[in-house]
């Protein structure tokens, strides 16, 4: 029994020589598998930022063209596209029920001043006798009055008229201004009341961009900050304007606030409702800062705040992309500003450092680089 532990004791030690003597031997094929990082470039501190939020492009004129009489629309002149000049016919509505008005004022007109010829042949022929005594102040006084009501009689007739004459001219409806048709809402043959739209125009010399920002960036725009508009249906045009108008108050339920932003100049393909990206840059001062990182790249251990600085290598991985080491680079910060830390030393302008992951990562750890386009951008 002694003899069997005696030599499990020296065939254990001799089995785990062999062991390690083998794995020493092959030590080669045993390779570091490189992590890949996203990364941005550390960049001075009085560089300009730029903030892209999504809107929707707006005409800065928009009228919902609509009769001033009611009645049946027999003919509207224009469809959706069609581009208007201020003063264009856009629809008629039925003038018969309107011109029958006007007629019967015309009628009542023409009553009245024969009633009012009447009354005044009556006041002068008693205000004759009533000079001669012929006539009583009684007499007089009717008669007077009554030429002075005949009178008044053909003034609110003459009123009616013309009044029954404007409502006939609001049987032709124009545009009040020059633009372009954006939507048609009545057809002819309808019925329409009053202030009830028959087409919609659009401005085409004035747009806007609405949009809604968060309470982080509201602070910093004010009316005339400028902005640069991409179109999503036309990728390769950049537009500017500048903000026309900060919201006071958050919208219901959104946390957000709009903002509005009037285009300088605008294409001829403009339409209303298109999808748009803004872009602020933004001169922010970074007083005593030198240069200033991403916030996602500040780590922080018991020996205080660090980045991780990507140090090239001469290594490429088995697809050809750079590989490079992880140095820890002791950091002394100063305030933060929405998204971005100032450096105050530590690391200078130029610099890549790793923005996500990084309590997975460590001093003189092998990584892969991830292409520009991907982990950052200057």
């Amino acid at each position: 029994m002694k003899k069997f532990s005696l030599l499990t004791v020296f065939a254990v030690p001799l089995a785990l020589a062999l062991t390690l003597a083998g794995c020493s031997g092959n030590g080669n094929d045993i390779t570091e598998t490189p992590r890949p990082v996203r990364w941005q470039y550390v960049v001075d501190a009085h560089e300009t930022q730029a903030r892209s939020f999504v809107g929707r492009t707006r005409s800065g004129s928009e009228a919902r063209v609509s009769p001033k009489v009611a009645g049946m629309i027999q003919e509207i002149l224009v469809d959706v596209g069609d581009d208007v000049q201020v003063g264009d016919l856009i629809a008629r509505i039925d003038p018969e029920p309107l011109q029958l008005q006007r007629d019967a004022a015309a009628t009542q007109l023409t009553g009245a001043q024969a009633q009012a010829s009447a009354a005044r042949a009556t006041y002068n022929r008693v205000r004759n006798l009533y000079q001669q005594e012929l006539a009583s102040r009684q007499d007089y006084d009717s008669a007077r009055a009554t030429a002075e009501s005949a009178e008044a009689a053909v003034n609110g007739a003459q009123r009616q008229l013309e009044l029954a004459d404007l409502q006939l001219s609001y049987a032709r409806v124009t545009s009040p201004f020059s633009g372009r048709v954006s939507a048609r809402v009545a057809n002819a043959g309808e019925n329409i009341a009053v202030g009830h739209p028959i087409v919609m125009i659009v401005s085409q010399d004035r747009w806007e961009v609405t949009l809604s920002v968060p309470d982080s960036v509201v602070a910093s725009l004010s009316t005339g900050n400028p902005a640069e508009v991409i179109v999503s249906a036309y990728p390769g045009e950049v537009l500017t304007g500048a903000v026309s108008g900060v919201g006071g108050g958050a919208a219901a339920g959104a946390g957000t606030f709009p903002v509005t932003v009037r285009l300088h100049q605008a294409p001829e393909w403009m339409r209303a409702g298109m999808v748009s990206r803004v872009q602020f840059p933004q001169a922010i001062q970074w007083e005593g800062a030198a240069v200033r990182v991403p916030s996602s790249a500040v780590a922080q251990d018991r020996d205080g705040h660090f980045l991780y600085v990507i140090e090239p290598t001469d290594e490429q991985d088995e697809n050809g992309v750079d590989l490079a080491r992880l140095k820890r680079s002791p950091i002394a910060i100063g305030r933060l500003l929405q998204d971005q830390v100032e450096i105050l030393e530590g690391v200078e302008s130029g610099q890549r450092v790793v923005t996500l992951g990084l309590n997975h990562l460590s001093e003189d750890m092998l990584v892969r680089i991830l292409p520009e386009m991907e982990g950052g951008t200057r």
